[in-house]
């Protein structure tokens, strides 16, 4: 079987950021530092995807307290669409890249 750039290019292109990011969220995982947040809004980005098709996703953004005791405000990775305002989640981040938390 014989691969050309055009075929293959897309496939590194996209393929490469999203093993970046699960490699991401599965050291924070392992790593993390867990502590409990509070879901306190959200915000939709539209983009388009890979075909140019018009799409809408929506960060969860959360609330919580670092062990140094600072307020930290950010949007999940991997959040879950049926999480709601105010609700209580147990979050996991890496000190010194705390705006980047992911659900414990």
């Amino acid at each position: 079987m014989r691969f050309d750039m055009e075929t293959v290019l897309p496939f590194v292109l996209v393929g490469i950021p999203f093993l970046i990011a699960i490699g991401r969220i599965i050291m924070i995982k392992r790593k993390g530092i867990e502590a409990d947040a509070v879901v306190i809004g959200f915000e939709d980005h539209d983009t388009t995807d890979g075909e140019g098709m018009p799409m809408t996703y929506t960060d969860v953004l959360v609330r919580y307290r670092t062990q140094e005791g600072r307020i930290v405000e950010a949007a999940l990775a991997n959040a879950k669409n049926s999480l709601c305002l105010g609700e209580r989640v147990m979050i996991k981040y890496i000190p010194g890249r705390e705006d980047n938390p992911v659900l414990a």
